[in-house]
């Protein structure tokens, strides 16, 4: 008689051939409307048992796992393959599995679901940050966390979610790494010595990100009307379904945000014109065995290029322009640091870049609008004066002599204007057109409220000037 067990821990029994039967309830078969079974078969009840023991831990990670007794990491591992895998992007999806794989797993992971409190989440963020992890990696976790943890409220394992109490670290603000103006002409110039320099000057004409770039295809871009759309990306990332370690996968940009426009400036298009002639060409010369996939970015056999591949052209590029290594994404960060420098709006700027919105832009460059913020301060400056009716006023001038050849002039209202001469009537001169110019380049700056200076030794002088 088959051995039979609760909860779904399956069942052992004896066949008339002597061998051992192992029967796992697996989940439910949708396509047949019937309680999914698998067997398994042994030579020995050890063996049977040991079988049993395995597969049913299997699967319990993932079915029909008494609540009561269910683990974070169980949970975890359920929420992932029921409510995560098929709804999201691979590359989110990748991440979380990571976080729950390499941070949860071996932390709260043992923790019964219905005993995890904030308390526990906030020594566990408190630790990561204590040994070295970002910021933005501790809050990422805590969003992937929360994300699942609402799913055990909805469901009923928890009656509230958390990770809503806990305090999280302030994001550092990460100075982003550009090529200086020097650099960048001098990686130009190296880039038309080599297959792929055109999508260098590309990406430092657009700010595309490296998955975009390489995702492009010649449907994406309209040379008539010059202009590029961001509509597909192409990455290297784990293969989620077990497969095989990495695969390529061409999908639609993360946000939408990133599904944009960008116009071309002359030279980009001309850069493509040409590039499309030398497509042409080798085209022709494999003939059958040209990889027609209408992708932008190819190898001569018309195939797409692996990102990896790709970086490696780059550091090439400017190993041979001998400019210090800048990551890929550095070009991006050149392209708007660039644009805001050359005035270009903030909107704009943000809009082409694909950022998720205007305030991400500012908070990532804000640095670049400094001298900006500056020079249209100098303009407001300009605007308050003109309104300002202009007077003359009186400067005072210290006058001291030192020895029988030597004297000090000094501004009384602008210390800064001071120096030594040994002739009176040309110090004099000197120091009335310095006061006149300080005054013409900041008309703002008025005199010290003052009737007259008194001069505190015999040595001393005082005039005044009319500005």
């Amino acid at each position: 008689m088959a051995k039979k067990r609760g909860q779904n821990e399956g069942s052992i029994r004896k066949r008339k051939d002597g061998k051992y039967e192992i029967r796992i309830t697996a989940g439910i078969d949708f396509e047949k409307g019937t309680v999914k079974r698998l067997s398994f078969y042994a030579d020995t009840k050890t063996e049977a048992n040991k079988i049993l023991k395995q597969e049913a831990y299997k699967f319990s990670n993932c079915n029909y796992v008494d609540v009561s007794k269910m683990t974070t990491y169980q949970f975890l591992k359920m929420w992932l393959k029921t409510y995560v895998k098929n709804t999201v992007k691979d590359s989110t999806y990748i991440s979380y599995e990571g976080y729950v794989e390499n941070h949860f797993k071996n932390s709260i992971g043992d923790v019964p679901l219905k005993k995890l409190n904030t308390h526990m989440i906030q020594e566990l963020y408190n630790y990561k940050a204590e040994s070295g992890l970002s910021a933005k990696t501790i809050r990422n976790m805590n969003s992937c966390l929360h994300k699942a943890l609402s799913q055990a409220v909805k469901e009923n394992y928890l009656f509230q979610n958390p990770c809503a109490g806990t305090q999280l670290p302030k994001n550092r603000k990460k100075k982003v790494s550009i090529l200086s103006h020097e650099e960048c002409n001098m990686l130009i110039r190296e880039s038309y010595n080599h297959r792929y320099g055109v999508f260098i000057r590309l990406t430092l004409a657009t700010g595309l990100r490296a998955g975009e770039l390489l995702g492009l295809r010649w449907q994406d871009i309209d040379l008539y009307s010059g202009t590029l759309y961001v509509n597909q990306t192409l990455n290297r990332l784990k293969d989620i379904t077990g497969k095989q370690k990495t695969k390529i996968v061409i999908d639609t940009p993360k946000t939408e945000c990133a599904i944009r426009s960008i116009p071309l400036p002359e030279g980009a298009i001309r850069d493509l014109l040409n590039w499309k002639k030398q497509q042409d060409k080798e085209r022709k010369n494999f003939d059958k065995k040209y990889c027609s996939s209408d992708m932008v970015v190819t190898q001569e056999n018309g195939c797409y290029v692996e990102p990896r591949t790709f970086k490696d052209h780059y550091n090439k590029m400017l190993k041979a322009a001998n400019i210090s290594h800048h990551t890929l994404h550095s070009l991006r960060h050149t392209f708007v640091t660039i644009a805001l420098e050359e005035k270009m709006d903030i909107k704009t700027v943000s809009a082409i870049a694909g950022h998720s919105s205007v305030s991400f832009t500012l908070d990532t460059y804000g640095h670049v609008l400094d001298e900006h913020k500056r020079e249209s301060m100098k303009l407001m400056n300009k605007l308050y004066l003109e309104n300002v009716e202009q007077q003359e006023h009186k400067y005072a001038i210290l006058v001291k002599q030192i020895g029988k050849d030597n004297y000090i002039f000094r501004s009384i209202d602008f210390p800064g204007i001071q120096f030594t001469s040994t002739e009176m009537l040309s110090g004099m001169n000197t120091i009335t057109q310095d006061i006149k110019q300080f005054v013409s380049e900041h008309p703002y700056k008025i005199p010290m409220e003052q009737t007259s200076y008194i001069p505190q030794t015999q040595e001393e002088m005082v005039f005044y000037i009319n500005v």
